[in-house]
């Protein structure tokens, strides 16, 4: 786990949060609420202008994107 509120934060484990400029995220869950977002995870959600998901499935709702599917790893 690693939280952390400044300019870049890679993130290799499980979660990662950040309020900020960029944020890639490998682990297996990502929130943003910024510019971009690059989640090779499994869950990836979003608030912002857009999404860059390779994960299971994306449905956009109210500006907001939601990752469903098999989440059994998790």
């Amino acid at each position: 786990m690693g939280e952390r509120r400044g300019e870049e934060q890679r993130d290799s484990g499980q979660r990662g949060e950040r309020r900020g400029e960029e944020q890639r995220d490998w682990g297996l869950r990502g929130e943003r609420r910024g510019e971009e977002q690059r989640d090779l995870g499994l869950r990836g959600e979003r608030r912002g202008e857009e999404q860059r998901d390779w994960g299971l499935r994306v449905i956009w709702s109210k500006s907001q994107a939601v990752v469903v599917g098999d989440l059994s790893l998790v």
